[in-house]
Protein backbone atom coordinates (compact mmCIF):
# COMPACT_ATOMS: atom_id res chain seq x y z
CA UNK A 1 0.00 0.00 0.00
CA UNK A 2 2.86 2.40 0.74
CA UNK A 3 5.26 1.21 -1.96
CA UNK A 4 3.06 2.08 -4.97
CA UNK A 5 2.40 5.76 -4.07
CA UNK A 6 6.03 6.20 -3.04
CA UNK A 7 7.16 4.94 -6.46
CA UNK A 8 4.62 7.25 -8.14
CA UNK A 9 6.02 10.19 -6.18
CA UNK A 10 9.56 9.32 -7.22
CA UNK A 11 8.55 8.98 -10.88
CA UNK A 12 6.96 12.43 -10.77
CA UNK A 13 10.46 13.97 -10.69
CA UNK A 14 11.68 12.69 -14.10
CA UNK A 15 8.26 13.45 -15.58
CA UNK A 16 8.61 17.05 -14.44
CA UNK A 17 12.20 17.23 -15.73
CA UNK A 18 11.26 15.92 -19.20
CA UNK A 19 8.24 18.25 -19.41
CA UNK A 20 10.37 21.26 -18.54
CA UNK A 21 12.97 20.24 -21.13
CA UNK A 22 10.31 19.90 -23.85
CA UNK A 23 8.97 23.35 -22.96
CA UNK A 24 12.42 24.84 -23.50
CA UNK A 25 13.44 25.36 -19.87
CA UNK A 26 17.21 25.26 -19.44
CA UNK A 27 18.66 22.26 -17.64
CA UNK A 28 19.90 24.11 -14.51
CA UNK A 29 16.45 25.61 -13.91
CA UNK A 30 14.70 22.31 -14.71
CA UNK A 31 17.00 20.43 -12.33
CA UNK A 32 16.36 22.96 -9.56
CA UNK A 33 12.61 22.66 -10.10
CA UNK A 34 12.88 18.86 -9.92
CA UNK A 35 14.80 19.08 -6.65
CA UNK A 36 12.19 21.43 -5.18
CA UNK A 37 9.47 19.01 -6.31
CA UNK A 38 11.16 16.12 -4.53
CA UNK A 39 11.46 18.20 -1.33
CA UNK A 40 7.91 19.58 -1.45
CA UNK A 41 5.99 18.68 1.70
CA UNK A 42 2.63 18.29 -0.07
CA UNK A 43 3.89 15.79 -2.64
CA UNK A 44 5.90 13.97 0.03
CA UNK A 45 2.81 13.73 2.18
CA UNK A 46 0.69 12.51 -0.74
CA UNK A 47 3.20 9.79 -1.54
CA UNK A 48 3.74 8.60 2.06
CA UNK A 49 0.59 9.39 4.06
CA UNK A 50 -2.44 10.23 1.91
CA UNK A 51 -1.67 7.38 -0.44
CA UNK A 52 -4.64 7.23 -2.81
CA UNK A 53 -3.95 10.51 -4.64
CA UNK A 54 -0.36 10.05 -5.80
CA UNK A 55 -1.24 7.70 -8.66
CA UNK A 56 -3.64 10.28 -10.07
CA UNK A 57 -1.03 13.04 -9.66
CA UNK A 58 1.48 10.97 -11.65
CA UNK A 59 -1.09 10.24 -14.37
CA UNK A 60 -1.94 13.95 -14.65
CA UNK A 61 1.77 14.74 -14.93
CA UNK A 62 2.12 12.12 -17.68
CA UNK A 63 -0.87 13.63 -19.53
CA UNK A 64 0.89 17.02 -19.56
CA UNK A 65 4.20 15.46 -20.64
CA UNK A 66 2.67 13.49 -23.51
CA UNK A 67 0.57 16.50 -24.61
CA UNK A 68 3.67 18.68 -24.91
CA UNK A 69 5.53 15.85 -26.67
CA UNK A 70 2.62 15.43 -29.09
CA UNK A 71 2.79 19.10 -29.99
CA UNK A 72 6.51 18.88 -30.71
CA UNK A 73 6.02 15.72 -32.80
CA UNK A 74 3.10 17.17 -34.79
CA UNK A 75 5.08 20.34 -35.56
CA UNK A 76 7.85 18.20 -37.04
CA UNK A 77 5.80 15.45 -38.72
CA UNK A 78 2.59 17.28 -39.68
CA UNK A 79 -1.03 16.37 -38.87
CA UNK A 80 -2.11 12.76 -39.16
CA UNK A 81 1.44 11.39 -39.05
CA UNK A 82 2.11 8.12 -37.24
CA UNK A 83 4.07 9.40 -34.23
CA UNK A 84 1.69 12.24 -33.24
CA UNK A 85 -1.28 9.89 -33.69
CA UNK A 86 0.26 7.26 -31.39
CA UNK A 87 1.08 9.93 -28.79
CA UNK A 88 -2.48 11.27 -28.98
CA UNK A 89 -3.89 7.79 -28.36
CA UNK A 90 -1.46 7.35 -25.45
CA UNK A 91 -2.57 10.70 -24.07
CA UNK A 92 -6.19 9.56 -24.26
CA UNK A 93 -5.39 6.33 -22.41
CA UNK A 94 -3.56 8.23 -19.66
CA UNK A 95 -6.46 10.65 -19.33
CA UNK A 96 -8.91 7.75 -19.05
CA UNK A 97 -6.78 6.16 -16.32
CA UNK A 98 -6.60 9.48 -14.44
CA UNK A 99 -10.38 9.82 -14.64
CA UNK A 100 -10.86 6.24 -13.47
CA UNK A 101 -8.47 6.64 -10.54
CA UNK A 102 -10.10 9.79 -9.17
CA UNK A 103 -12.70 11.42 -11.40
CA UNK A 104 -13.03 14.91 -9.89
CA UNK A 105 -9.27 15.32 -9.49
CA UNK A 106 -8.72 14.86 -13.24
CA UNK A 107 -11.53 17.15 -14.44
CA UNK A 108 -9.32 20.30 -14.49
CA UNK A 109 -6.85 18.33 -16.60
CA UNK A 110 -9.56 17.86 -19.25
CA UNK A 111 -10.12 21.64 -19.33
CA UNK A 112 -6.37 22.29 -19.62
CA UNK A 113 -5.95 19.65 -22.32
CA UNK A 114 -8.81 21.13 -24.34
CA UNK A 115 -7.40 24.67 -24.13
CA UNK A 116 -3.90 23.42 -24.97
CA UNK A 117 -5.09 21.55 -28.06
CA UNK A 118 -7.17 24.52 -29.26
CA UNK A 119 -4.10 26.75 -28.98
CA UNK A 120 -2.03 24.14 -30.83
CA UNK A 121 -4.61 23.87 -33.63
CA UNK A 122 -4.62 27.66 -33.97
CA UNK A 123 -0.83 27.72 -34.34
CA UNK A 124 -0.98 24.89 -36.88
CA UNK A 125 -3.59 26.77 -38.93
CA UNK A 126 -1.38 29.87 -39.07
CA UNK A 127 1.61 27.71 -40.03
CA UNK A 128 -0.36 26.03 -42.83
CA UNK A 129 -1.59 29.38 -44.17
CA UNK A 130 1.93 30.82 -44.15
CA UNK A 131 3.34 27.73 -45.89
CA UNK A 132 0.64 27.81 -48.58
CA UNK A 133 1.22 31.53 -49.17
CA UNK A 134 4.96 31.06 -49.57
CA UNK A 135 4.51 28.14 -51.98
CA UNK A 136 2.10 30.14 -54.13
CA UNK A 137 4.46 33.11 -54.14
CA UNK A 138 7.34 30.90 -55.28
CA UNK A 139 5.19 29.28 -57.98
CA UNK A 140 4.01 32.67 -59.21
CA UNK A 141 7.54 34.00 -59.35
CA UNK A 142 8.71 30.98 -61.34
CA UNK A 143 5.81 31.18 -63.77
CA UNK A 144 6.05 34.89 -64.59
CA UNK A 145 9.36 36.53 -63.62
CA UNK A 146 8.42 39.90 -65.15
CA UNK A 147 5.23 40.09 -63.14
CA UNK A 148 7.08 39.05 -60.00
CA UNK A 149 9.72 41.72 -60.59
CA UNK A 150 7.09 44.35 -61.19
CA UNK A 151 5.29 43.50 -57.93
CA UNK A 152 5.79 45.94 -55.05
CA UNK A 153 8.56 45.14 -52.60
CA UNK A 154 6.13 45.16 -49.69
CA UNK A 155 4.05 42.46 -51.42
CA UNK A 156 0.98 44.50 -52.60
CA UNK A 157 -2.49 43.10 -52.87
CA UNK A 158 -2.78 39.35 -53.33
CA UNK A 159 -4.88 37.60 -55.91
CA UNK A 160 -8.26 36.57 -54.39
CA UNK A 161 -7.90 33.08 -55.91
CA UNK A 162 -4.55 32.65 -54.17
CA UNK A 163 -6.11 33.72 -50.88
CA UNK A 164 -8.90 31.19 -51.40
CA UNK A 165 -6.39 28.41 -52.05
CA UNK A 166 -4.39 29.37 -48.95
CA UNK A 167 -7.57 29.39 -46.87
CA UNK A 168 -8.57 25.97 -48.25
CA UNK A 169 -5.14 24.53 -47.47
CA UNK A 170 -5.15 25.84 -43.92
CA UNK A 171 -8.73 24.63 -43.42
CA UNK A 172 -7.83 21.13 -44.64
CA UNK A 173 -4.82 21.10 -42.29
CA UNK A 174 -6.85 22.08 -39.26
CA UNK A 175 -9.70 19.66 -40.12
CA UNK A 176 -7.30 16.72 -40.34
CA UNK A 177 -5.55 17.73 -37.15
CA UNK A 178 -8.83 18.26 -35.29
CA UNK A 179 -10.23 14.89 -36.38
CA UNK A 180 -7.09 12.98 -35.39
CA UNK A 181 -6.92 14.75 -32.02
CA UNK A 182 -10.59 14.18 -31.30
CA UNK A 183 -10.46 10.48 -32.11
CA UNK A 184 -7.19 9.92 -30.25
CA UNK A 185 -7.95 11.90 -27.11
CA UNK A 186 -11.68 11.38 -26.65
CA UNK A 187 -11.74 7.84 -28.03
CA UNK A 188 -8.74 6.72 -26.00
CA UNK A 189 -10.00 8.33 -22.80
CA UNK A 190 -13.55 7.03 -23.20
CA UNK A 191 -12.59 3.43 -24.02
CA UNK A 192 -10.01 3.30 -21.24
CA UNK A 193 -12.42 4.71 -18.66
CA UNK A 194 -15.21 2.31 -19.66
CA UNK A 195 -12.78 -0.60 -19.65
CA UNK A 196 -11.44 0.18 -16.16
CA UNK A 197 -14.98 0.67 -14.80
CA UNK A 198 -16.08 -2.63 -16.38
CA UNK A 199 -13.18 -4.48 -14.73
CA UNK A 200 -13.87 -2.73 -11.43
CA UNK A 201 -17.58 -3.50 -11.30
CA UNK A 202 -17.13 -7.06 -12.55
Amino acid sequence: MRLTPAVCGGLLAPVFLLTAALLGVRWPAASLGTLLLLCDNMFFGLSRLHMLDMGTVLLVGLVVLVAVGTQRASERCGPGAALPSVLLALNGVLLGLALASKFAMALPTIAWLGAYNIATLRRHAHTAAAAASSQEAEAGAGADPKQAAAAPAGGGQRDPEEEDRSAAASLLWILIDTAVRGVGLLGGAGLTYIGVMWVHFS
